[in-house]
C-alpha cells in the first residue's frame, strides 16, 4: 500500500475519479484541498525544522517523506476578496502551497509544482520543443504592429501563458485570427503581450496525451468556421470531433516523451496542427491539460 497525495480543489471531477481509483487498490489517498485549505474550512498546518518535515491535515501527521506518490492537479486559491487584496492574497498562498510541496522528493511527483508552474509560458516551451526536433510556427512578440507585418495575411494570436482579465474574473483568452485588414484597424491599439503566429492551414489537429511511457493520441476534425480553436466550439453541436487514431509518424510519440523529459515531467497534453501535406506542427504542451472527455467520448484510460 502506498501513500499518496493529491493537491487538488475538493470538487474537481477528475481529481474524485482518480482517488476512487487509487483506493480501489487499497492505496492510503490524501487530498489536499487547497481551496478548502485557503478558505479555512479545513486546518492545515506545516512543520519545517532540522528535524522535522510534515504536515498536519484532517486530524493526520504526514511526514512528508512518506509520501510515496503525489499529484498537482489544478490545486488552485480562490478567495471572495476585492480585485487587489485577492490577487495579492492568492499569490501568496499559491507560494506557500510551492513551498510546502517543494519539501516533497521531485521523483514523487507526477509533475512537480514547480515545473507546472515554470512550463506554463508558452513561449519558452518553443526553445525546448526545437531542441528535440518539433516543428514550430514562427513566432512574434513586439509591442509594435510592423514587426507582424511580416508573417502573412492571416495570423493568429494567444496570449503568453493564460489570458485576460474581465473585470475582476480571469479568463482564458482562445487563439484568435486575424487578418491584414484587422490588424490595420487594430494599428492604434498595443500589440503586446500577445504572441503572435502565421496562421497554419490544417488537414486536422491532435490532441496526444502522455503519462509516462503510456502514449494516447486523438486527431481532431473541425467544420470549417471552427477551425481557429477547437476549444472554443467542441460544444456546439458537431463542429469537433474527436478521433482515437494512430500516429503515422511514430516518431512525434517518442519526441513527446523527449520533451517531458526535458522539462521534467511525467504527465502533458500536447496539442499539434496537421499540414495537409502531413507535416506535424508542434503548438504547446499543457502540464495540467484537461483529460476527462477524451475518457467519456472515447474510453481512454487515461485516469
Amino acid at each position: 500500500m502506498a501513500l499518496i497525495l493529491i493537491a487538488s480543489t475538493r470538487e474537481n471531477d477528475l481529481t474524485a475519479k482518480v482517488f476512487r481509483i487509487l483506493q480501489a487498490k487499497s492505496h492510503d489517498v490524501v487530498v489536499l484541498a487547497t481551496d478548502e485549505i485557503a478558505s479555512r474550512k479545513e486546518n492545515f498546518s506545516v512543520f519545517i525544522t532540522p528535524d522535522i518535515r510534515s504536515l498536519s491535515y484532517q486530524n493526520r501527521e504526514i511526514p512528508l517523506a512518506s509520501i510515496d506518490a503525489a499529484w498537482y492537479w489544478h490545486a488552485e486559491v480562490s478567495l471572495d476578496q476585492t480585485r487587489a487584496s485577492r490577487l495579492a492574497l492568492e499569490r501568496e498562498m499559491q507560494q506557500s502551497f510551492y513551498g510546502v510541496f517543494a519539501g516533497i522528493d521531485d521523483r514523487r511527483w507526477i509533475n512537480p509544482p514547480y515545473r507546472v508552474r515554470n512550463t506554463q509560458e508558452k513561449l519558452s516551451q518553443m526553445f525546448s520543443a526545437i531542441d528535440v526536433g518539433f516543428h514550430i510556427p514562427p513566432n512574434i512578440i513586439a509591442n509594435h504592429w510592423d514587426a507582424i507585418e511580416g508573417l502573412g495575411d492571416r495570423t493568429i494570436i494567444k496570449m503568453p501563458v493564460v489570458g485576460v482579465l474581465e473585470g475582476d474574473i480571469p479568463k482564458v483568452m482562445h487563439t484568435t485570427v486575424l487578418s491584414r485588414k484587422q490588424r490595420q484597424l487594430l494599428k492604434e491599439t498595443s500589440s503586446f503581450p500577445g504572441i503572435h503566429q502565421p496562421y497554419v492551414v490544417k488537414k486536422r489537429e491532435w490532441r496526444i496525451t502522455v503519462v509516462g511511457d503510456a502514449v494516447f493520441p486523438v486527431a481532431i476534425y473541425t467544420a470549417l468556421d471552427a477551425k481557429d480553436d477547437w476549444r472554443k466550439h467542441q460544444h456546439r453541436g458537431s463542429k469537433v470531433r474527436f478521433v482515437s487514431e494512430s500516429l503515422l509518424d511514430k516518431s512525434i510519440e517518442e519526441k513527446c516523451k523527449a520533451l517531458l523529459q526535458k522539462l521534467g515531467l511525467r504527465y502533458g497534453a500536447f496539442d499539434f496542427i496537421e499540414t495537409p501535406e502531413g507535416e506535424m506542427i508542434f503548438l504547446e504542451v499543457n502540464s495540467a491539460g484537461q483529460y476527462g472527455w477524451l475518457e467519456y467520448e472515447l474510453g481512454l484510460p487515461i485516469s
